[in-house]
Parts: structure tokens; C-alpha cells; sequence
């Protein structure tokens, strides 16, 4: 009911679909499945009152267990549920733009022998510190 009739004459006939009817098929199915599982919450919702009007309260935790569900794709659906975690470590010592600088840096410092050899020990030291170790197998 909720796709365009040229859609689905030409998945009908198997007909290769463009960019553009791809994307406007994604709205249209994202939008059917919303409808969908908001239609089947409603139903979940009467099925919870009708087992606990019966006092079945076995049948009411197993409806509530499926709008548990129905609610969690729902939100990822909608993006307002992430599952897992995401753990980004940038180690910026193996950058090129922080070898560009260090190598600009020490440079830069070649006509103060002293200050470009302190320099020089505090990189190598952070950069001992927080390099990891190379496991050797």
C-alpha cells in the first residue's frame, strides 16, 4: 500500500532500478516498517491489558518482552539507539604532519646547538613513553 505503482510494476517485471529509485524506495520502506511497528505496538499494548484482565501474567511478560523489542528497533531505526562501543586511540607520533613538524622543529633550532639538544631529548622521551611496544613473535 505504501509503495508508488511504477515501483512495483518494475519490480514486477524485474526491471534494474536507478539511484534515485533506490533512494526513493528506502524512504518508502523506512517509512512503511515506522508505520508498521508503531501498528504493531498499538496491537502489543491491547494484548498486555487483555492478559492482565485475565490475570495470565505469564502471557503479559511475554507480550511485554516483544515491546521491549518492537521499542528497541524502533529506536535503531530512528538512530536513537547505538549498539556498542566505539574506542578511537589516535597515536599521533606515527602522524606525517607530527614528523613534519618535529623535523621543521629541530631545524629550526640548528643555530642553538643547547636549545635544539633539549628539545631533541624531550621529543625522544615522549615519544618513548608513549609508543608501545613491539611485541616480537
Amino acid at each position: 500500500n505504501h509503495m508508488p505503482v511504477q515501483l512495483m510494476a518494475q519490480l514486477l517485471i524485474g526491471e534494474r532500478q536507478t539511484a534515485v529509485d533506490l533512494d526513493k524506495l528506502r524512504i518508502t520502506e523506512s517509512e512503511g516498517l515506522l508505520q508498521h511497528l508503531v501498528a504493531q505496538r498499538g496491537r502489543l499494548y491491547r494484548l498486555i491489558d487483555d492478559a492482565e484482565g485475565l490475570g495470565d501474567i505469564q502471557a503479559a511478560a511475554r507480550v511485554h518482552a516483544q515491546l521491549r523489542s518492537n521499542l528497541e528497533l524502533t529506536a535503531k531505526l530512528l538512530g536513537d539507539l547505538r549498539v556498542g562501543t566505539s574506542n578511537i586511540v589516535q597515536n599521533i607520533l606515527i602522524s606525517d604532519d607530527y614528523h613534519r613538524l618535529r623535523t621543521q622543529l629541530v631545524q629550526a633550532l640548528r643555530p642553538f646547538p643547547k636549545a635544539r639538544e633539549s628539545v631533541a631529548q624531550v621529543l625522544q622521551k615522549i615519544e618513548r613513553e608513549h609508543t608501545p611496544a613491539i611485541e616480537h613473535v
